[in-house]
Order: C-alpha cells, then structure tokens, then sequence
C-alpha cells in the first residue's frame, strides 16, 4: 500500500513532463549551421550528387554550402541556395568546373527521428562562370537533372537529426508535426 503513493507520484511527474511538451522550436541559426555541418561531412571527396552519365559526358553536382530560409507564407516552406560546382567529364578533353549557386524551395516532414526537405522546386539555377548559354539552356529550362538529383538527395539525408539527445528523441515521439515561422520551425502535436 505504501508504493501506490510512489507510483501515483511518478505517474503525475510524467504527466507533467510531457505535458511541458507543447511545443518544441529549432531556431533558423541552429537548423543552418546543423544543416551545413551535416552537408560538408556528407559531401567529402567522391560525394558529389551524379546528374548525367552518358557515353560522351558525366555531370555531377557538389554541393558544398547551404544557406536556408524558413518562410511562414502559403503554410510554410524553406528556401535553401546552395554553393556548389558543376562538374563535368568529356572524354578525351577533361573536366570542366562551374560554380553554380541553385536555389530550391521545399517543405520539412519528420520521418524516423529527423526533419527532412520535401519536394524541392528549383527557383534559379545561378549560373555564375564558365559556361555560356548553352548549360543554361541543358538545365536552367526545366532543372529537371538538378531538382532530381536534389530530391534524391535530401529524401536519404535528414537536415536536422531528432535522436541527438534522449530529449529531442522524447519530443520527436510526442510532436509529430512541423509548422514554419520566419524565424524557426516548431514541433507541435
């Protein structure tokens, strides 16, 4: 009889502890520099996105700095700009390098303990030296190469990891759904 006080106790404790979990906010600044830290370790040598393999080139795109924007408009998206360098392979002439600067725009969903950018739209290109017309012409058109390279990408390599610490796990438990403020994104139930 005496443990029931205990247990009773404990169970009001935990009540308590995850009622406090309303509401679970990640800052812009802490989403971008966690974002960018997991995009340089992910993008070391040979980590380069492929974009085209054919008998006469190779394109590949490697992303080597990202810059996000929440935005709370329309539901909420982010738009993230990326340095990167077009790399690409001609037989018997080599390897030409562009530097490009895309810039998507994308949603966040939560899947197994961590955020993710969903369905990214390519904005701009931002071609900036190199190629003529002519690259702009290959991808600026549709950035189909581009937007499915990325989406592939960022389908398989989270942004923001949820199990970092056994109380981000809790709330990735507890507060299953995202919404986008201008300045942070926030897990609420």
């Amino acid at each position: 009889m005496r443990i029931f006080p205990v247990i009773l106790a404990s169970f009001l404790t935990a009540c308590a502890s995850v009622d406090s979990l309303s509401t679970f906010d990640i800052d812009e600044s802490t989403l971008q520099s966690v974002a960018r830290d997991q995009l340089k370790s992910r993008m070391g040598e040979g980590g380069a996105l492929p974009l085209a393999d054919t008998a006469i080139m190779d394109i590949t795109l490697l992303l080597e700095d990202v810059d996000l924007d929440l935005i709370a408009a329309d539901g909420g998206a982010v738009v993230a700009g990326f340095e990167s360098t077009l790399n690409t392979t001609v037989p018997l002439i080599g390897t030409v390098k562009t530097r490009l600067a895309p810039r998507v725009q994308a949603g966040l969903m939560i899947r197994d303990d961590a955020i993710y950018l969903t369905s990214p739209k390519l904005i701009s290109l931002g071609l900036s030296e190199g190629y003529d017309a002519k690259i702009n012409e290959f991808l600026g058109d549709n950035g189909d190469l581009v937007t499915q390279a990325l989406e592939t990408y960022f389908a398989n390599q989270p942004i923001y990891r949820l199990d970092a610490n056994p109380k981000t796990k809790l709330v990735s438990k507890v507060l299953t759904n995202l919404r986008i403020d201008d300045d942070r994104i926030s897990l609420v139930p």
